[in-house]
């Protein structure tokens, strides 16, 4: 990697410990340019491989398109969850930690037991929302500032 690309995201994963430290910080939001993405991204590649992450927290890609904020939590949980058992079933046997078992829920509540569950091995349970469609950008910032509260 270029000194440039590795200075830049030593920035970006500076800017995220600074808010996992603020104890009241529940949403974060980075405006990115076009050329600034793959540098979002290449950050959560590092960051789910073990054997790389410089944070202690679970970066969850959200790529569920955002039709509706009536249907788009109940869409979001679903794509977290499918996530979670596709990576666990991927895992070797002996480095499976005890599955968590999801229930009926919402996706705040959801996403709580998750962190609950796994509290020993993440800090934070983080959603990253790109979205591969918005249909209404305005009603998903403002489901994404409702979801945060």
């Amino acid at each position: 990697m270029s000194t440039r690309f590795d200075s830049a995201l030593q920035t970006l994963r500076g800017s995220w410990n600074r808010f996992a430290e603020d104890v009241g910080g529940r949403l974060l939001v980075w405006v990115l340019g076009g050329d600034e993405v793959p540098l979002v991204e290449a950050m959560l590649v590092a960051e789910s491989d073990a054997r790389a992450a410089e944070v202690p927290d679970l970066f969850v890609q959200i790529r569920t398109p955002f039709g509706s904020p009536e249907e788009y939590s109940a869409a979001v949980r679903q794509e977290f969850l499918t996530q979670y058992v596709d990576s666990w079933e991927a895992l070797p046997e002996s480095e499976r930690p005890p599955r968590f078992s999801e229930s009926a829920g919402s996706l705040q509540a959801t996403c709580a037991a998750f962190l609950t569950h796994h509290q020993r091995v993440f800090e934070h349970l983080v959603l990253v929302f790109h979205p591969s469609e918005v249909s209404d950008e305005e009603a998903f910032a403002l489901w994404l500032g409702q979801t945060a509260k």
